[in-house]
């Protein structure tokens, strides 16, 4: 599937190429903790007195154009380490950083009122529990907010209930605009994306190779799931390479993201085909998109999706799933998403196909031939998935998670190296990360238990090393992805310990 090429950039038009404009990401840092104001006896509160609340003159705002960073919730205030902001627009939109997620609603402000549109927030869930759990509650609060006081530098949110009084101190530090922990994690291992701009490297290579980025093409959901996150990541040459044919420039592409900080997205009823050894998916989803003055929009959208049967894939180069086709239109704040949903890829003239009972997800726990592993984002899961297409005899795809050159010796002789493989079953040590001049590598102690197809079992102990250029610093086609550089196995005794196999398999 091509994304053609059919109207002007996102936000310009009612029915758009979804991959050709879809949203950039701000960098992330993490800023120091907020301090708060010195506290206060009761009785001193008591006796305080307070100066004017500002006003504004009639017809002006004294709200648009500031920025301010959360104190406190109630009497509760930030988490250390986490920052929240709230940054009005003067277009009468707001948004900002809940702490993990990007946020944005439309604001009316009157003479000391305050209220807001529905808020739209990406769908990234923290890795700090804490941290989750005070956006939520600082969500909830802003969108009950009917009242405002400004005194100086210093901003309080009211409502109904007290208890979700918002103080704010006046600025926003911009370097440290996103959100410190990070995201959603992308497969159980280990957390999903944080939104991170395409120039930030992150702290370590561990939070690259294992934390923070997804690339999944096992599914329909992982595939769509890991585009958006190389968007909301400013990765667009790896979100370009998840497209088939496309018929957009790379430079056209990437250009198409310049006004959008984050996209979140909603899954409906995905349709599914097959023929000729080819399979199709037609994915229809709700896009929440944040731009970069904070100013949400919304499309309702459906992609098309191909993998060729990699059973039949039988010689390299191995082609995965990708994207065709994508087609939206703009939609309602107001309007359910469940029903933005229903009939949607039809109504953009996208192919339907027969509904899956239940929307894909992916397993990286299970790479048993009855289930389809084709995970990245980890070295481990890149290992698993590796393991997995040779317990499904899928040899082109196994050859293509090794690095090219890393391996002494052809495709032909690869493949017949495992033709007696009946199955292996895999278990992983402690991950080893280190980092150099931009690129990242990963050293993972394995222990395999192999079943031969007459029978035997074979136990093997080793280590595999795996790499990855920085995504943020690759610039141009094509893209590289997480690859086996190295790996050395010995058989085992089939009663030796495997923990400690494993704590001695990458210290040799």
């Amino acid at each position: 599937m091509s994304v053609r090429k059919k109207l002007p950039l996102l936000g310009l038009m009612l029915v758009l190429l979804v991959s050709a404009c879809v949203p950039q990401t701000p960098g992330a840092s993490t800023p120091p903790a907020v301090t708060e104001n010195p506290e206060e006896t009761p009785a001193e509160t008591a006796e305080a007195t307070e100066p004017p609340a500002e006003t504004a003159p009639a017809g002006e705002s004294l709200l648009a154009g500031t920025g301010w960073t959360l104190v406190s919730i109630g009497e509760t205030p930030v988490v250390a380490g986490s920052k929240v902001t709230l940054r009005f627009g003067e277009d009468g939109h707001a948004g900002g950083s809940a702490g993990c997620n990007q946020y944005g609603a439309p604001y009316v402000e009157g003479e000391g009122t305050l209220t807001f549109d529905t808020i739209i927030s990406t769908l990234m869930a923290c890795v700090d529990e804490d941290v989750m759990a005070q956006e939520i509650d600082y969500l909830a609060a802003l969108q009950q907010v009917s009242a405002f006081t400004l005194d100086g530098d210093q901003l309080v949110l009211t409502g109904e209930d007290e208890a979700k009084r918002l103080v704010f101190t006046r600025g926003i530090e911009e370097a440290a605009e996103e959100p410190v922990d990070g995201t959603a994690e992308p497969v159980e291992e280990t957390g999903e994306p944080t939104e991170e701009t395409g120039a930030s490297a992150p702290t370590s290579p561990a939070e690259i190779i294992d934390s923070e980025y997804l690339d999944d093409r096992s599914t329909p959901t992982g595939l769509i799931a890991s585009y958006f996150n190389a968007v909301n990541r400013g990765e667009y040459l790896r979100a370009y390479s998840y497209l088939k044919n496309p018929e957009q420039s790379f430079d056209d592409f990437a250009a198409g993201y310049a006004d959008t900080a984050s996209v979140s997205i909603e899954f409906g009823q995905i349709g599914f085909g097959v023929g000729a050894g080819q399979m199709y998916w037609s994915v229809p989803v709700v896009l929440n998109v944040i731009k970069t003055d904070g100013s949400p929009e919304r499309y309702a959208a459906c992609y098309t999706l191909h993998l060729s049967n990699p059973a039949v894939q039988a010689v390299p180069p191995f082609q995965p799933m990708g994207i065709n086709e994508g087609k939206a239109r703009l939609a309602s704040s107001g309007q359910p998403s469940e029903d933005l949903l229903v009939g949607l890829c039809e109504s953009l003239d996208m192919p339907i196909g027969q509904p899956l009972d239940t929307a894909p997800v992916t397993d990286p726990k299970d790479i048993s031939a009855d289930n389809y592993l084709d995970e990245r984002s980890s070295a481990v899961n890149l290992l698993a998935s590796f393991f997995n297409a040779i317990n499904r005899s899928e040899y082109a795809r196994a050859y293509s998670y090794w690095r090219e050159g890393a391996l002494e010796q052809s495709f032909e002789q690869f493949a017949v190296g495992y033709e007696n493989t009946a199955s292996v079953r895999m278990e992983t040590g402690e991950v080893t990360t280190d980092a150099g001049a931009g690129n990242y590598y990963a050293s993972v102690p394995v222990v395999l238990v192999a079943e031969t197809r007459d029978g035997q079992t074979q136990t093997f102990a080793g280590c595999y090393v795996l790499h990855l250029g920085n995504p943020s610093a690759q610039a141009r086609p094509p893209y590289r992805p997480i690859k086996i550089d190295a790996g050395a196995l010995e058989q085992v005794d089939n009663s030796a310990d495997h923990a400690q196999l494993l704590d001695a398999a990458c210290r040799q």
